[in-house]
């Protein structure tokens, strides 16, 4: 039976875990981060928020991303790097023995950041739109902003306009704590690590698809809304 196999016990691991830790961190997105409108202001409770602004749908799409694209991606990748950067036996020298190890641990993170990352965040903002769409389209799931547009035309647009700007973000982030994590940590303190530091970057993540424009028109709407507040809040001290 190929589940049986250590590789593929590997990844099944790896794909619950993240399915569990998407979950998690749009739940968590959600309850924290909640946009008020005028149907649904902020929640001031857990019951009231789950009965209110939740979006099941929502949690199922980062549910399913963790299942089908992060786990497996993400373990495969740590596996290419482990292959690319081997741990060598040191020999007699006069270097400090700390950084053979740290030298390591910083090509890893930069090969990772730079090879593994972006291709993962093209999967991710694909997957979850593809979802979203099916969801809006089959299951009566709530409409994106871009409702109007088709699915290709989505994709590119989502792409286009996300991507960059989370590669952006992780680069404030994702270096320097893989540096110190490939460091540090060796087995389960080093998962223990990267979920607990995941959990967080998750959800941001749910939180910038669900609340940042859609697309280069709805950047342009956005710009221009807040330049014309700008000039009447001028207008008005004037």
């Amino acid at each position: 039976m190929v589940l049986r196999s250590p590789t593929a016990q590997k990844f099944l691991k790896s794909s619950l875990t993240a399915c569990a830790l998407f979950t998690a961190s749009d739940v968590v997105a959600q309850r924290v981060v909640t946009v008020p409108n005028s149907e649904h202001p902020a929640p001031y409770s857990t019951r009231e928020f789950f009965r209110t602004t939740y979006d099941p749908h929502r949690t199922v799409r980062m549910a399913l991303t963790g299942l089908l694209v992060n786990g497996p991606w993400f373990m495969a990748g740590f596996a290419a790097m482990d292959k690319l950067y081997p741990v060598r036996h040191a020999i007699s020298t006069t270097a400090p023995a700390w950084r053979a190890p740290l030298m390591r641990a910083i090509k890893k993170a930069l090969t990772f950041h730079t090879i593994v990352n972006p291709p993962y965040l093209v999967m991710f903002v694909s997957f979850t739109t593809a979802v979203e769409y099916l969801q809006s389209t089959r299951y009566g799931a709530p409409l994106p902003p871009d409702h109007n547009t088709e699915l290709v035309d989505r994709l590119q647009s989502r792409v286009g306009t996300k991507v960059v700007p989370m590669i952006i973000a992780g680069t404030f982030l994702w270096p320097w704590f893989n540096t110190l994590n490939f460091w540090l940590f060796n087995g389960t303190a080093r998962v223990i690590a990267m979920n607990t530091v995941g959990l967080g970057w998750n959800a941001y993540l749910s939180w910038y698809l669900a609340t940042h424009p859609h697309s280069e028109e709805e950047v342009e709407e956005v710009f221009e809304e807040d330049v014309g507040q700008m000039v009447m809040v001028e207008a008005a001290e004037l």
